[in-house]
């Protein structure tokens, strides 16, 4: 994959978690969609690049914030492992960070 494609994927995903963030519609309708196992995905595969995994837990991060129902199907989703293996295995600090951020959104609100 070229830098162009690389830079093409971290800017849509981004995209995506800005019009996820504080609007509990759009949260909705790209779950609804499928926008989950995608950001899933990308998360999983050790050819994706740090920048593009990065913007993809902070699209996840985004997608669960405030909201228990995309939380919900975020775990369900199989998200869980492959974000402890992105922590365990990143030498990214922006993959850490958003990858910390993921795990403090998908547990809020939950007791």
């Amino acid at each position: 994959m070229d830098s162009r494609n690389v830079h093409t994927q971290q800017s849509s995903i981004h995209a995506l978690a800005m019009l996820a963030t504080n609007c509990e519609q759009n949260q909705e309708t790209i779950a609804s969609m499928g926008g989950i196992a995608p950001l899933v995905a990308f998360c999983s595969d050790l050819l994706v690049s740090p920048g593009v995994q990065a913007q993809a837990v902070l699209a996840l991060s985004e997608l669960s914030r405030h909201n228990r129902a995309n939380q919900t199907a975020i775990a369900d989703a199989n998200a869980i492992m492959p974000l402890v293996a992105l922590m365990r295995n990143t030498t990214s600090p922006d993959v850490e960070r958003e990858v910390a951020g993921a795990f403090w959104t998908l547990s809020e609100d939950h007791s």
